[in-house]
C-alpha cells in the first residue's frame, strides 16, 4: 500500500523564504532611510543652535557695551547710537533696541529699558523673519472628493 504524505512541499517553503527575505530587505531600506533623515535633521538643528549661540554672544557683547556707556556717561543717545550694531535709543520711552542676525530667516530682537545708569532686559526673543514659501506643485494634492 501507498501512504499519503502530509506536509508542505519544497516549492512552498522556497516561496515563503523569498517573501521573508523580501520583507527583511524592505525593512532594512526603510530603517536606512529613516536614519539618514534623522541625521540630516540633527545636523540642521545643530547648525541652527550654533548660529543662535553665536548671535546671543554678539548680543551679550552689545549689551555689555551699552551698559558701559550708561555707567560712564548716562543715557546719551549719540553715544549709544555711536556703538553701531543697529542700536537705537528712544529717550521718550527710555527703550534701547537692537537686532542681531541669527540666520537668513531668524533675528534675535533685544529691547532694554533704561533705569538710571543701568538697563533691564525687556525683550530677548528670536523672531523668524523669512516668508514661508508654499510648494508650487499643487497638482497632486487631494481635493477632498473622487477624481
Amino acid at each position: 500500500m501507498r501512504k499519503n504524505k502530509q506536509g508542505m512541499s519544497v516549492g512552498v517553503v522556497s516561496l515563503i523564504m523569498i517573501f521573508v527575505v523580501f520583507l527583511l530587505v524592505s525593512l532594512a531600506v526603510l530603517s536606512l532611510t529613516t536614519a539618514s533623515a534623522n541625521t540630516r535633521m540633527a545636523e540642521k538643528s545643530l547648525s541652527m543652535q550654533n548660529a543662535y549661540y553665536e548671535a546671543d554672544a554678539t548680543a551679550q557683547e552689545t549689551l555689555a557695551k551699552i551698559d558701559g556707556v550708561l555707567r560712564t556717561g548716562g543715557a546719551d543717545s549719540g553715544a549709544l547710537e555711536a556703538l553701531g550694531r543697529g542700536v537705537v535709543y528712544d529717550p521718550e520711552t527710555g527703550v534701547i533696541a537692537f537686532d542681531t542676525k541669527v540666520s537668513s530667516t531668524a533675528t534675535l530682537k533685544s529691547e532694554l529699558r533704561v533705569e538710571g545708569n543701568s538697563v533691564s532686559v525687556t525683550r530677548w526673543q528670536t523672531v523668524m523673519d523669512g516668508d514661508w514659501q508654499p510648494d508650487s506643485d499643487t497638482e497632486n494634492l487631494w481635493n477632498g472628493g473622487a477624481s
